[in-house]
């Protein structure tokens, strides 16, 4: 009678109480700047920000990420993925030289500020910045 029950208590789980895989909580790296490029048109980013290399109250946003700017500072650094970030959330602490102190903070969760610097990165093509990676484009608006 014990073999019997321990021959059960081994058997496979009935499919019903299989634990079933978790959702994938990070988005795909298409999904991610997909959402980028939305929030880039829902923020309404693009009246300040363009994404054809035009300038209007802030720099563009295309072939920018890993590039090196020069800030009112002087300062020159590389818009990496930590420049981006603190660009969006603190755009007061890193301006760009030519650019005045317009753009408001946003507070975005990080899903967001990743999803938006995903899509800035999206934009930049090989040749302007030849040391990336490849990343997927969603397009100009």
């Amino acid at each position: 009678m014990l073999s019997a029950f321990f021959w059960l208590g081994c058997s496979k789980p009935s499919q019903e109480h299989e634990k079933k895989p978790v959702a994938e909580a990070r988005l795909s790296q298409v999904e991610l700047v997909e959402k980028g490029h939305r929030l880039h048109r829902q923020l309404n980013c693009g009246s300040c920000h363009s994404t054809t290399g035009v300038s209007l109250v802030g720099p563009a946003v295309n072939d920018i990420y890993g590039t090196e700017v020069t800030l009112i500072d002087r300062a020159r650094v590389v818009r990496d993925e930590e420049y981006m970030k603190l660009a969006i959330t603190d755009p007061a602490r890193h301006l760009v030289a030519g650019f005045g102190n317009t753009m408001p903070a946003y507070r975005l969760d990080d899903g967001s500020v990743d999803a938006l610097v995903a899509y800035i990165r999206s934009l930049t093509r090989q040749e302007a910045s030849p040391h990336l990676p490849s990343m997927p484009h969603v397009g100009n608006e």
